[in-house]
């Protein structure tokens, strides 16, 4: 049989789409999300297109804890 699930990426429908697969159904996610170009023009654009907005060091984690900030944050 093959089935469509709908929300099929979360939680509950990710678990009922591995079910119906394990017991020999096809299985169809469908996105609701469409790609959609977004024209990136003038300095902006040339700025994302050559990775000049990206972390050389992408991660890199920062020496405070949460417990820290926060801690800093409630004085």
């Amino acid at each position: 049989m093959r089935i469509a699930i709908v929300e099929g990426t979360g939680s509950l429908g990710g678990r009922v789409a591995e079910e119906s697969r394990s017991r020999g159904h096809g299985v169809r996610v469908p996105s609701r999300s469409v790609p959609v170009p977004v024209p990136l023009t003038g300095r902006l654009g040339r700025a994302l297109r050559g990775g000049a907005l990206t972390a050389e060091r992408p991660d890199v984690r920062g020496a405070t804890s949460f417990a820290t900030w926060l801690t800093a944050e409630r004085r």
